[in-house]
């Protein structure tokens, strides 16, 4: 079950690539002057006072997977209600 869902997130980060470029082609010259970067294609958020978010993603150098990522967040203060998005992290250098 676990290489599966290693397999989903790596196709999902895929789907998510595209979508990015497709919404915005300047990011295609992001993509492919990065020395890495990392595709979070799910990430859920919510709270209600106290709050999280959290997402699972692939991590990319030079166009290639070498890895997979976990992103967590909590936050406190003034919130109410849940979302899902996208996220994508450039490294410009090692």
């Amino acid at each position: 079950m676990k290489n599966l869902n290693i397999i989903w997130v790596i196709v999902l980060a895929c789907a998510a690539k595209v979508e990015f470029i497709k919404s915005d082609p300047l990011m295609k010259g992001l993509f492919d002057k990065a020395t890495g970067y990392v595709i979070f294609p799910n990430v859920g958020k919510g709270g209600f006072g106290i709050g999280g978010a959290a997402g699972n993603g692939t991590v990319y150098e030079h166009n290639k997977i070498v890895g997979l990522a976990k992103l967590s967040q909590l936050s406190i203060g003034f919130q109410a209600g849940g979302q899902a998005y996208r996220e994508v992290i450039f490294f410009e250098s090692k």
